[in-house]
């Protein structure tokens, strides 16, 4: 676990490192746009241990987001895309009996996208990639009922799991231009690096592995605010 830890750090930071180095040809003659986006998305979650090879069943959970973006692009369209999410993530535990319990948490969260148009034409086509931080803002879980055993739930614990997130975002889609605004149908995906669970001990019976991967289908309108 240790050593993934260490691999998907060293993956974030060699992205601030490439955005760094080329940060003059990034945002030299800059465009400037802001927009607004929202979508449905699908999360599911990955919950298995790794040390006692069991996976738990889980189910995906549906959802809406909600977006702020900034764009800063230069004149051989590439750039930057920054977002501040308001994203709902969570699953359904299955159990054996048919039982289903779900978890829903809600988190504002933070992309750094490194971006990219292929054309000079009204209607584009781009894909941005990049690291996103997240922070859990509260957390919406089903009561626990006397026919299940509790040991047997696992869902976010206050007490001893970890608020902040990370993982990286890839996503592509189709632009049209309308004046000086874009209007933008965008395919995303997510996936999260840090664990939603952090045990304290290693156990069978508890999952060692507990990140997210998010889907998602979102409309983008952005304003065209500056040209330099």
């Amino acid at each position: 676990m240790n050593k993934n830890f260490n691999n998907n750090k060293l993956i974030i930071l060699l992205f601030f490192l490439m955005i760094f180095l080329n940060s003059r040809n990034i945002f030299s003659q800059k465009n400037i746009s802001l927009g607004i986006k929202s979508g449905f998305s699908q999360t599911g979650i990955n919950l298995q241990n790794n040390f006692f090879p069991i996976i738990i069943e889980t189910s995906k959970l549906n959802s809406y987001n909600y977006s702020l973006i900034s764009e800063i692009m230069n004149k051989n369209n590439i750039g930057i895309r920054l977002e501040i999410n308001m994203i709902k993530k969570g699953y359904f535990q299955n159990f054996l009996s048919g039982e289903k319990l779900f978890s829903k948490l809600n988190y504002i969260n933070f992309p750094f996208l490194l971006h990219y148009y292929f054309l000079d034409k009204k209607q584009n086509l781009y894909f941005n990639l990049g690291p996103y931080f997240e922070y859990l803002l509260n957390v919406n879980s089903q009561s626990i009922p006397s026919s299940l055993n509790a040991s047997e739930v696992y869902f976010f614990d206050e007490k001893q799991d970890n608020k902040l997130g990370y993982g990286l975002k890839f996503s592509f889609g189709l632009s049209t231009l309308i004046k000086m605004n874009k209007i933008q149908l965008d395919f995303s995906y997510m996936y999260n690096f840090s664990n939603l669970i952090s045990p304290n001990y290693k156990s069978d019976s508890v999952p060692d592995v507990s990140n997210f991967n998010t889907l998602s289908i979102s409309l983008v309108y952005l304003f065209k605010f500056n040209k330099k």
